[in-house]
């Protein structure tokens, strides 16, 4: 691994070591707080997804596009296009691919 800034190689350890420290201080604040800074990073929010009943290669009449609002406790906040509904998905019902990229 190399050092963004400089491009010197990073030694393995001083990886972990951020890497850890970085967990402790996740595992040091409440679980609302770490889901609203990964809601923060996550690639899917404000984005148009397909939700996925069986799989990405299999269609199915229930599957519908929708766009992700938000992420909670109870899982992924999605609103379909169709309907204009919100709805609470957990990644044990279905699967999600990102429409466009």
């Amino acid at each position: 691994l190399r050092d963004a800034k400089g491009g010197s190689i990073v030694p393995r350890e001083r990886v972990l070591a951020v890497m850890l420290a970085e967990l402790e201080n996740l595992m040091s604040v409440d679980l609302d707080t770490v889901i609203e800074e990964f809601s923060r990073l996550d690639i899917l929010v404000g984005n148009a997804v397909r939700v996925h009943h069986k799989s990405k290669e299999t269609n199915d009449p229930r599957d519908y596009n929708a766009k992700v609002l938000k992420i909670t406790q109870g899982g992924l906040v999605v609103k379909r296009e169709d309907t204009g509904k919100q709805k609470t998905l957990s990644s044990e019902e279905i699967s999600i691919s990102k429409i466009g990229g």
